[in-house]
């Protein structure tokens, strides 16, 4: 996965910076979207990955189901693609210019899992504490997990995890009376 997204990284901040540039930064990723969902489809992927196909060949069936969904830039950065033999990589692309994307919106997604549903009101006051105690914008999700018994798991975009969880207490109450 890493070597991919080193390949992807130049792709991603480029095609970022010349949506940035045109303004055209959402349109960029519902673009990259309808991409990516098109050489992710299984017989699209069967298709790219037999050695006698050309290019002309790849680009004509992906234009054939693309072409109302990407401007000519789009559509240049889909030819890039191809003739760099990088189609492949385009979920990794999509996915560094979505973290760009937040980096620069100053954006985090946020989940948070509880062991029962929580009410609207509830979830937006949450949104916003967590949001003023990070000075960022927040992109949330709510989920609920009865297994946790009561509490709260929130996890602050990839690497973060604050478990508030009677399950976790337990589990570290358990561990501790192993060793007494």
């Amino acid at each position: 996965m890493s070597d991919k997204l080193t390949l992807a990284r130049p792709y991603a901040k480029a095609s970022y910076e010349f949506a940035l540039e045109k303004k055209q930064v959402n349109e960029w990723h519902k673009m990259l979207l309808a991409m990516c969902e098109v050489v992710s489809a299984e017989q699209v992927q069967a298709v790219l990955l037999l050695p006698e196909i050309e290019e002309v060949t790849i680009e004509k069936i992906l234009m054939s189901v693309l072409s109302s969904a990407l401007d000519s830039a789009a559509h240049n950065f889909l030819k890039l693609l191809i003739s760099n033999k990088r189609l492949l990589i385009l979920p990794e692309i999509l996915f560094l210019f979505e973290k760009i994307k937040a980096e620069a919106e100053s954006t985090i997604s946020v989940s948070i899992t509880t062991a029962v549903s929580v009410e609207e009101e509830l979830q937006k006051k949450l949104v916003s504490n967590i949001s003023q105690q990070l000075g960022k914008k927040i992109e949330s999700e709510f989920l609920v997990d009865s297994k946790l018994i009561a509490g709260a798991v929130v996890r602050l975009g990839e690497m973060s995890v604050i478990d508030g969880s009677l399950k976790t207490q337990l589990l570290r109450m358990k561990e501790k009376f192993k060793t007494i």
